[in-house]
C-alpha cells in the first residue's frame, strides 16, 4: 500500500515538473485542479504513505527511495538550464552517457528498486542476494527510461507525446547525437527548443542511433531478468516476476520491432 500511494506521489508531482498534460488517458491532476492542489497532494500523499510501513527497515527503505527520486528528478530538470547544457556540450560522449545512466538510476530505476527494497527490508534478504536484485532493478530502470526516450521519437508508441521536449539535455538520444560536434555557431542558450528539434530530427544518425538504443534496451530487460531468475526460489515465483515485468515490458520489445522495420533492417 505504502509502494503504491508513494508512486501516485511520483506521478502527481513528476507532471507538474515535465509540464505533462495527460496521465493515464486523462487531464493530468495539475491541469484538471490547478498546480496548487497537485503539489500539495503530492506531497501529502508521501507522508501519507509511510503510515503504512510499520518496519522501521520498510521506512528507512522507503524514505532514502523518495529522496533518490526526488534527486533524479532535479538533475533531470537541471539540464534545462544554461549551465548544465554547456557542461555537458563540453563533454566527451562517454562522460555524457554516465551522466544520462546516474541520473536514470537516481530516477527511473528508483521506482524499480523502491517496491522492492521494501520487500527485502522487511524479509531480510542475505546481501548478496540484496546486489544482484540491486542491479537488476538498476538495469529494469535504464531499459524503462530509454523507452521513455525512444517514444519521443517513435510515433506508433509515443502518440501525442511525440517531439514533445526539447527543452534540456537529458534525452540519451540527444546525448548520443552530439558526440558527433553541434553546430558551432551554437551555444548552450541556442542549443534547445526548435533548434535542438531541427538539428536532433534533421541528424543524417538518428535513425541508427534509434535502433542501437531500442536493442539496448531489450538487452538490458533481458539480463535484469536472468538476474532476477537465478535468486527467485522457484520456477513459480520467476514466472509471476516475468509477468510483473512484461506488462510494460513487452512495449520495450515492440519498440525494438518498430524502430527495425522502419530502418528495413
Amino acid at each position: 500500500m505504502a509502494v503504491r500511494i508513494l508512486l501516485k506521489a511520483a506521478v502527481a508531482l513528476d507532471d507538474i515538473q515535465d509540464g505533462s498534460d495527460v496521465r493515464y488517458g486523462e487531464a493530468a491532476l495539475h491541469v484538471a485542479h490547478g498546480t496548487p492542489l497537485a503539489l500539495n497532494t503530492g506531497s501529502w500523499l508521501i507522508t501519507a504513505a509511510l503510515r503504512y510501513a510499520a518496519d522501521p527497515a520498510v521506512v528507512e527503505s522507503l524514505v532514502g527511495a523518495v529522496g533518490k527520486g526526488f534527486t533524479g528528478q532535479a538533475v533531470d530538470m537541471s539540464t534545462r538550464s544554461a549551465h548544465t547544457r554547456a557542461e555537458l556540450l563540453a563533454e566527451p560522449h562517454d562522460a555524457r552517457v554516465e551522466f544520462w545512466e546516474s541520473m536514470s538510476a537516481l530516477k527511473t530505476g528508483t521506482l524499480f528498486r523502491m517496491p522492492l527494497d521494501a520487500a527485502v527490508a522487511g524479509l531480510r534478504v542475505v546481501e548478496a542476494e540484496r546486489r544482484t536484485l540491486d542491479d537488476a532493478m538498476r538495469k529494469l530502470g535504464l531499459a524503462s527510461q530509454l523507452f521513455n526516450d525512444l517514444t519521443d521519437f517513435v510515433p506508433e508508441l509515443g502518440g501525442a507525446n511525440t517531439h514533445e521536449d526539447f527543452g534540456g539535455l537529458s534525452n540519451r538520444v540527444f546525448l548520443e547525437l552530439l558526440k558527433s560536434a553541434p553546430p558551432v555557431e551554437s551555444t548552450a542558450d541556442e542549443l534547445v527548443g526548435e533548434r535542438l528539434k531541427s538539428y536532433v530530427l534533421g541528424h543524417p544518425q538518428l535513425e541508427e542511433t534509434l535502433l542501437v538504443l531500442a536493442a539496448e534496451a531489450v538487452e538490458l530487460k533481458r539480463a535484469a531478468k536472468e538476474a532476477v531468475h537465478g535468486v527467485c526460489r522457484s520456477d513459480r515465483s520467476a514466472a509471476y516476476f516475468d509477468v510483473t515485468i512484461e506488462r510494460k515490458g513487452h512495449l520495450i520489445d515492440r519498440l525494438h520491432q518498430t524502430v527495425r522495420q522502419r530502418s528495413g533492417a
